[in-house]
């Protein structure tokens, strides 16, 4: 029964999607569009759990990690090397990189609870590579330091106690604190539901496009993939019996769909507390979450800024624990080792991720920009490929045995499959465009790696969205 509890494996995934990225980019998503992209949640919730869940099922099969069923896979030796190559890239360097949007994101939060803090939880302190560094002197600098120090050192801990149980514990906590808060602040701003169920018709209005992408990106994450399949092995993927794997399975679905569509209503709550405090009051949007709280204090009272940053830091320190251990699984199928979070070699290189994040934060206060643009291109080209991987996989007989997807899987899996594709050529263009910018900057280019660009097109409607937030993670990650 410990094996088939309410929510198992799949709470990783929602607490590495929900991190700060998602919070900036559904926040400006309801500031300038109110209801009118919540659609494009809903699909990303579909899209998360037809992958997820066929990630899963790798993992309750074989019994192993996703990277390390795909390198069993691929019979080409170069093929392989370039597979496994991209996935190292994409996930390790990524990662490491988006950690920092991490562990700024739950320190903005909990320097904004503490009374000796002073944030203003303005998206500057996280959201990307563009955000300039908040001067600071004395004791304020030394207590970000200090609250920094305190993120790194919590998810330290946690990633070397090496338990997946305890993992799925501690973050169940988390996920179900912050999912407590965001929804209870979508509920006390008390939204017109006729319109939130409006808001589930398609509809892209102009300038929105790249909302519609960095809610999609933020959400359908290729890390999540190899975090999945390795706990699903470890929970599930010990079992001889077909019967038993046939249980499993069933109970993993259960587990997907429940957990992701959590995160799928949190993401909700945002949109909607964002819109509410902006977009229907014809109040200009702000940069972050205490101007969301500020303008919500008629509904929530003088408790606002203590939720949306509670909320925050959760968001951001449920991220910052699952991209380094969601880089660690990956890396450990690459190079053949055991899959286990007790495993020293995956405990060092998730300890990796989280100190040049850590290192990140402290010396720069902001996220490399050269490595998202590089961590962007390589999640471009790895989401697509990856879904084309696990449509191949779940379809192999002599891998999943009579567990091979169905007719409706397969059908869901191609349509995404399309859309994210269409999602890596516009990323890539994203990037193209950025990349020019560095070389020779222009006054005409709309799309930027920080959400902090937006605010200076909010009148034009043509927003720039983050790349790091449309792949990331932040979790998430997701800055």
């Amino acid at each position: 029964m410990k094996k088939h509890r309410l929510f198992g494996p799949a709470i990783l995934v929602t607490a590495a999607f929900i991190g700060p990225g998602t919070v900036v980019t559904a926040s400006r998503a309801g500031s300038d569009f109110g209801f009118l992209l919540l659609w494009a949640i809903g699909f990303s919730v579909l899209a998360t759990i037809v992958l997820q869940e066929m990630a899963a099922r790798v993992g309750v099969v074989t019994g192993q990690g996703l990277s390390h069923v795909i390198k069993n896979a691929i019979k080409n030796p170069i093929f392989r090397f370039g597979i496994l190559g991209l996935i190292l890239i994409a996930i390790l360097i990524g990662n490491s990189a988006y950690q920092t949007g991490n562990i700024l994101g739950a320190a903005a939060g909990l320097e904004a609870i503490l009374p000796a803090g002073n944030s203003d939880l303005s998206s500057d302190a996280f959201v990307g590579s563009n955000a300039t560094q908040t001067e600071s002197s004395g004791p304020s600098a030394d207590f970000k330091i200090m609250i920094v120090c305190l993120i790194a050192a919590v998810t330290l801990t946690v990633i070397w106690i090496g338990r997946v149980d305890l993992l799925q514990k501690i973050l169940t906590v988390c996920v179900g604190l912050m999912s407590c808060l965001f929804l209870y602040s979508a509920i006390a701003s008390e939204p017109q539901w006729s319109k939130i169920a409006a808001g589930f018709v398609p509809r892209v209005p102009i300038g929105s496009e790249w909302f519609v992408i960095g809610i999609i990106g933020t959400t359908v994450v290729p890390y999540n993939l190899f975090l999945h399949a390795s706990a699903a092995a470890q929970q599930w993927g010990e079992n001889s019996a077909n019967d038993d794997t046939k249980t499993a399975i069933k109970y993993s679905r259960i587990d997907t769909i429940l957990s992701v569509a959590l995160g799928g209503m949190v993401t909700c709550a945002i949109l909607i507390t964002a819109s509410m405090a902006f977009h229907d009051t014809s109040t200009p949007s702000g940069s972050g979450g205490l101007d969301i709280a500020k303008q919500l204090e008629p509904a929530l009272g003088v408790n606002s800024k203590f939720i949306f940053s509670l909320g925050l830091f959760a968001a951001g320190l449920t991220s910052a624990i699952t991209a380094p251990v969601a880089a660690a699984f990956a890396v450990s199928g690459c190079f053949g080792w055991s899959g286990r979070l007790s495993d020293r070699r995956l405990k060092i290189t998730a300890t990796v991720v989280v100190m040049i994040g850590f290192a990140f934060a402290i010396w720069l206060g902001k996220s490399p920009q050269q490595t998202i643009i590089l961590a962007q291109a390589a999640n471009g080209l790895l989401l697509p490929l990856l879904a084309i991987l696990l449509l191949a996989i779940c379809n192999q007989k002599s891998v999943m045995k009579s567990f091979r997807n169905g007719k409706l899987s397969n059908g869901l899996g191609i349509l995404i499959l399309l859309i994210t594709a269409v999602i890596a050529v516009n990323q890539m263009n994203s990037v193209v465009n950025k990349i020019r910018d560095i070389v020779a900057p222009t006054q005409t280019s709309t799309i930027g790696v920080s959400l902090q660009d937006s605010k200076t097109n909010t009148n034009t409607r043509q927003p720039a969205i983050s790349g790091s937030s449309m792949l990331s993670p932040t979790r998430n990650s997701r800055f």
